[in-house]
């Protein structure tokens, strides 16, 4: 093994491992701020004259927030898997010694799993489709003069909630085009 190839396999590990930072910080940041729009979606007391204007406000920054995370969570997934791959090619091209010192990422090559990752991408659509149903019910439940006044505004927001789930569909159903190829 030269020293470059080590180099090499070492930059690799700590892109890996900084690009695992990043999200677990995102994806922190993403579930509190959607705790707190809930915590204050059902804080806003229903008898004021203000209310609905302010849930509306509200749902909004929850669809915003929900699908955010959504996609935030399977973009970084996509570049977890990428960088594994990166390193895992590099372990290829090391010599390995007879204590398989460089099989770290190998050593799960092709093995189905269940990874934080995952789950917080499959949590973060559904948390993405509660917001999405909690903004179409408002609507839903507005009385025949409501209806007529927020029609334009509703339909809007229908065609954008509508293209926000094709493309969450269409991104979790497609692979990413963005991939991440080893150093050669």
């Amino acid at each position: 093994m030269t020293e470059c190839e080590k180099f090499l396999y070492e930059k690799a590990i700590e892109g890996r491992q900084h690009h695992q930072e990043n999200f677990n910080h995102w994806m922190s940041m993403y579930s509190i701020f959607n705790g707190a729009l809930f915590v204050g979606y059902y804080s806003v007391k229903n008898d004021s004259p203000s209310s609905l204007p302010l849930k509306i406000v509200i749902l909004i920054l929850g669809c915003a927030a929900g699908w955010s995370w959504h996609f935030s969570a399977t973009g970084f997934y996509d570049w977890i898997l990428s960088w594994i791959k990166v390193v895992q090619e590099h372990e290829k091209k090391l010599d390995i010694d007879d204590n398989n010192k460089f099989v770290v990422y190998r050593a799960y090559e092709g093995k189905p799993t269940i990874s934080t990752q995952k789950i917080t991408k499959a949590f973060s659509f559904f948390v993405a489709l509660a917001w999405t149903f909690l903004l179409v019910s408002i609507f839903v439940s507005l009385t025949p003069v409501e209806k007529m006044c927020e029609k334009v505004f509703f339909g809007s927001l229908f065609a954008i909630g509508v293209s926000i789930i094709v493309a969450c569909f269409r991104h979790c159903v497609m692979e990413s085009p963005f991939k991440a190829e080893p150093i050669s």
